[in-house]
């Protein structure tokens, strides 16, 4: 009998306990509208931050058909929530700036907070994408860039799209701005392919045009002119390229107003010399479990824009990247962290040209932090 009265007694402060850390739980009600009809507007992501002492918690909701989300089972606490959708804004965001969303205290004793936002109908911008061929390239994404009200600095939007068999590419949603559109590859340079013209005497080649084309001949009578023999083609692929076909520090942006489609902004590929870049890295402490990195950083707009990482990292340290464009980077390299254990990174600068590929380079890791 005692036992069963101590057992009773231990569930009910369990349950009161668990019901006590429930009741320090708090919700937050959101409601989005379109802010020119007022109507509700469905499946908008809507997220939310807590900062609880020195952590942060999050959640993230969808509105459902009326407009409605409900984020629950929050900390007290200042909460920050963003909404996101594809064809509409915040329009509390002001010009050239991030949606600073909004905040709401959460406070244990207090209702839970109603929060509405109000969208409208973004801006869109539409083109395609040609190679130097002039003809549609599909599988490039094609972001767009911000620029900053306050200094014209470009930042990313997070809104992209990848081009389709025509080379077209569609973005919406855009608050009104001026944006900087940029295309890079999503898939490894195709290099024109080499055909010495010294393998066929003259009439082979000709014999050989004839079997194609039975229009062989210009309207002068001649028979077309042979390619002229080359020793080497050099890896040539793609650069990030920016409206209206050059690179970010010539790109010219489009003044977006929102509701307004922009269409015909279409740009041809920048083609660049591109080299395969090796190494080594060297300095790692013996009995480390695995988790090296090597990357390339651009220093400047140009080729690439984004980090390169290495697409083969042995265990001996070696790297290599088959496929970057000319240009100045920064390499870092870094040892992922063990609890207890010292952190080892390095930063090389490089200036990648035709030479690169007969140059393995040498990263030596130093010893940072514990």
């Amino acid at each position: 009998m005692t036992l069963r009265l101590a057992f009773i007694a231990l569930v009910t402060a369990a349950t009161v306990s668990t019901s006590a850390a429930q009741s320090n739980l708090h919700s937050i009600f959101v409601r989005v509208v379109d802010a020119d009809t007022g109507r509700p507007i469905p499946r908008v992501r809507v997220t939310v931050s807590v900062i609880e002492g020195t952590t942060m918690r999050g959640a993230l909701e969808f509105t459902d058909r009326q407009g409605r989300a409900w984020l629950r089972r929050l900390p007290s606490g200042r909460a920050r929530l963003r909404v996101l959708h594809e064809v509409f804004y915040d329009i509390a965001a002001p010009p050239g700036a991030i949606p600073p969303g909004v905040s709401v205290q959460l406070d244990d004793g207090k209702p839970p907070p109603l929060v509405t936002f109000r969208l409208a109908r973004g801006g869109t911008i539409s083109g395609q994408v040609f190679d130097e061929f002039g003809e549609p390239m599909a599988e490039l994404r094609v972001g767009l860039f911000r620029q900053s009200a306050l200094d014209g600095a470009p930042t990313s939007t997070g809104r992209s799209a990848i081009t389709d068999d025509r080379g077209e590419y569609r973005v919406a949603g855009l608050p009104p701005g001026k944006y900087i559109i940029g295309a890079t590859p999503t898939y490894s340079p195709r290099p024109l392919g080499e055909f010495p013209a010294d393998v066929l005497t003259t009439a082979q080649w000709i014999n050989v045009l004839q079997g194609w084309s039975n229009d062989v001949e210009s309207a002068a009578g001649s028979a077309p002119p042979l390619p002229a023999p080359v020793a080497h083609t050099p890896l040539v692929g793609y650069a990030a390229t920016f409206y209206p076909g050059d690179d970010r520090a010539h790109a010219q942006a489009v003044d977006v107003e929102g509701g307004r489609e922009y269409a015909g902004i279409s740009f041809t590929m920048r083609t660049t010399p591109m080299a395969f870049v090796t190494g080594t890295v060297t300095g790692m402490p013996a009995g480390l479990p695995g988790g090296l990195s090597v990357a390339l950083v651009p220093d400047a707009p140009g080729g690439a824009t984004h980090p390169i990482p290495a697409t083969t990292i042995d265990i001996h340290g070696r790297f290599s990247m088959p496929f970057v464009p000319h240009g100045s980077y920064t390499l870092l390299a870094s040892l992922k962290r063990q609890a207890g254990q010292d952190a080892y990174s390095a930063r090389v600068p490089v200036s990648v040209g035709s030479e690169t590929a007969a140059m393995p380079l040498v990263v030596i890791l130093e010893r940072t932090f514990r």
